[in-house]
């Protein structure tokens, strides 16, 4: 029937065309359906027959056919179109005879027959209806998925039984290396969720399937189209695996590929076919491993080159590189050529810039290498000369950019930074210069002429520059310390207690979700609200530390009943308060007293931020912010003032603990000090009574 494999080739085209072919289109976990198969059977219809029935656009996974429905009672309703499936035959039913040809019975009297293996296959057709058309079946009642841990747990079965290594060792890349025979991926907490790594692990688990050593498919060079059909039968494994297993399913990385996939199907009908048949295997060598020595023992060996690669994948739930803009210096009178070219206007830099992807040539003309005319001395010179009068040491030109910088000045020692300074060039370019060794602050005023549209345009492109580079470099530290803190948090060897941690001793509070190092130290991950892991805090007698060049803005720990130290370890809570505290000695004491999940976000400095990744993560959940009560810092109150920050940021309330002055004598801050002065009890009365005062002002809170 060359009709039938027209018709599938030219639907699964115009599909690809449409980006809505079932590889194509991506799911949650969970979300979706039992794959297409025969309830009379109870058999799963396979490789091109899974594939062409889904994509008949019916809920219902039940296909039989007209005979089939009748033979249970069931009538395909009249004028109901059918499906045609494609099936093969490899071996024939012989008809057993002896040695003067006449047939060989059973004890029954009845003729025996053998099977025999035929040379080619023989191919049948049949028509089936799916049970939407069908009068008389029952509804169709779908298994619940299997839960979250279960589907993880597969999943770890699987990768651990393939053999394939599988290497934590990349940073925005994951592609299965057929020189090594290894898996190659970033951390898992790389990935925007446990469902991701496990999508992209047993996408990369099926490339590995055809090693010479398993199913021996081709791999062609990068761009091929050899290399563009090993990928297309990868993501209908991957669609198939998916489906199968109940995890999430993102193609997103197909793109590249589809121009390939289109030429190969329009070139070779038969293409889809094999397709599917090799995407069935690769499931089935997966998921089913005792049939994994049946499978290699039938697969074709195919010589590899040198020059045959893996398709790699570059996962878009990890962290890109950083790019940083490339800004040009417009004058106010040339703004509307600009914007007509296509530059774009950044607000907190002040200076327009050229747009990703963009040709830079259409903007040559406003090119910082080509500076503005200049008076004897600019007001970037003139300020630097006036930062260095007072002592600050700046490498390079000072960024004017209405922020304050800090800086070294003369006499610090290393990575001390005493000296700030702020410079505008608005109007008349002027300043404000701190040297906290010598105290005081000085004002700074260019002595020259008001800069022209052009000159103005010119420094603040150039310091809009400098500012994007340094952003850049700083991300790209804080991404190279999260892999130093993810190795450190792996290798750990166990959790931290009272028993093997002075600090947790000292403070009466138990370890939740953090670790000890080999010192007594105990470590906590930082995380952010996707779960990823930035940094750690080293808690010593002494200090507390996180790492070098690292991230800690909008990271925290979360204490909570499983110990996973995440916010999606509290999704399951749907209603209830959430606590923020600064440290975790006062964040665990609250845990404790209370049993309400509580965040510790290091520092009062962090508060707000934290709040505000809660926030946006529970738009609805009620925040409490514990702050410290500082009562005896010079500065002011500080613990107090930034709880009120962070609450009043999030719609929240804030409390903090109240001491008597004996207890402000000892100087005692935060809820474990009131825990340990007063024993417990205190705390809980005290964080349930703010919780009760918020109640009588707004209701819900807790």
């Amino acid at each position: 029937m060359s009709n039938y494999r027209d018709e599938i080739a030219a639907e699964i085209i115009a599909r690809i065309e449409a980006g809505t072919a079932p590889w194509m289109m991506p799911w949650d976990a969970g979300t979706i359906g039992t794959g297409p198969f025969n309830p009379i059977t109870n058999k799963a219809y396979r490789g091109i027959n899974d594939l062409w029935l889904g994509l008949q656009g019916r809920a219902d996974p039940r296909w039989m056919t007209y005979k089939q429905a009748a033979g249970i009672e069931a009538q395909v309703r009249k004028g109901e179109k059918s499906a045609t499936i494609e099936y093969w035959q490899w071996t024939d039913r012989v008809a057993m005879t002896d040695q003067d040809g006449k047939p060989v019975l059973d004890d029954e009297g009845k003729q025996r027959f053998y099977n025999v293996q035929l040379e080619r296959p023989r191919v049948f057709y049949a028509k089936v209806f799916n049970a939407e058309q069908i009068d008389g079946l029952a509804p169709f009642v779908a298994p619940p998925a299997p839960p979250e841990p279960e589907r993880h747990a597969l999943a770890e079965k699987l990768l651990a039984e393939s053999g394939v290594p599988v290497l934590h060792d990349q940073n925005n890349r994951a592609f299965y290396r057929i020189a090594s025979d290894e898996i190659h991926l970033p951390p898992r907490n790389f990935f925007r969720s446990a469902e991701a790594y496990y999508e992209t692990a047993l996408h990369e688990l099926g490339h590995a399937t055809g090693h010479q050593s398993r199913l021996k498919r081709e791999f062609g060079p990068r761009g091929g189209e050899v290399y563009a059909r090993e990928e297309l039968r990868a993501e209908i494994a991957s669609y198939m695996l998916a489906r199968d297993m109940g995890i999430s399913f993102d193609p997103s990385n197909h793109a590249a590929y589809v121009e390939s996939w289109l030429k190969a199907l329009q070139d070779d009908k038969n293409e889809i076919f094999r397709a599917a048949r090799d995407a069935e295997i690769i499931k089935t060598w997966v998921m089913e491993p005792e049939r994994r020595p049946e499978l290699e023992r039938s697969a074709t060996p195919q010589a590899v080159t040198s020059e045959q690669v893996i398709p790699e994948r570059e996962e878009k739930a990890m962290a890109a590189e950083p790019t940083p803009r490339t800004y040009i210096a417009v004058p106010y009178d040339e703004k509307n050529e600009a914007k007509a070219a296509g530059a774009k206007w950044d607000r907190g830099a002040k200076s327009w810039y050229v747009p990703e992807g963009t040709d830079p040539a259409a903007f040559s003309k406003w090119a910082t290498a080509a500076k503005a005319p200049a008076p004897e001395l600019s007001p970037v010179e003139e300020f630097a000369q006036a930062l260095k009068t007072h002592g600050l040491i700046v490498k390079g030109d000072p960024v004017m950019d209405g922020q304050w910088h800090r800086c070294p000045v003369e006499g610090d020692k290393a990575k001390q930074l005493s000296g700030s300074y702020i410079g505008y060039l608005d109007g008349r370019p002027s300043g404000n210069i701190t040297n906290y060794r010598a105290g005081g602050t000085t004002k700074w005023v260019a002595a020259g002429v008001s800069l022209t549209d052009a000159e103005r345009a010119h420094i603040q492109a150039e310091a809009a520059n400098v500012r994007a580079a340094r952003e850049a470099e700083r991300l790209a530290a804080a991404e190279k310390a999260a892999r130093n803190a993810y190795g450190v948090w792996q290798n750990l060897p166990g959790e931290a207690n009272p028993e093997n941690s002075p600090y947790l001793a000292a403070k009466g509070v138990k370890g939740h979700g953090v670790k000890v190092n080999g010192e007594g130290h105990m470590i906590i991950p930082c995380r952010d609200a996707a779960g990823r892991l930035w940094n750690i805090q080293t808690v010593t007698p002494e200090n507390k530390l996180f790492l070098r060049d690292s991230r800690k803005e909008g990271t925290f720990h979360v204490l909570e009943v499983t110990g996973k130290g995440t916010l999606d370890a509290l999704l399951p809570l749907k209603q209830g308060v959430i606590i923020i505290a600064e440290g975790y000695a006062t964040a665990a004491t609250i845990f404790e007293e209370t049993g309400r999940p509580v965040i510790s976000a290091f520092d009062s400095s962090n508060l707000k931020a934290v709040a505000e990744a809660v926030r946006t993560k529970f738009p609805d959940r009620p925040i409490l912010i514990a702050g410290d009560n500082d009562h005896a810092n010079v500065h002011g109150n500080v613990g107090m003032v930034k709880a009120e920050e962070a609450a009043k940021a999030v719609g929240g309330k804030m409390v903090a603990p109240s001491f008597t002055a004996e207890e402000k004598a000892q100087k005692l801050t935060d809820f474990n000090d009131l825990h340990q002065s007063r024993g417990a009890g205190w705390v809980r009365r005290a964080i349930e009574g703010a919780l009760s005062k918020a109640q009588g002002q707004e209701r819900g809170i807790a």
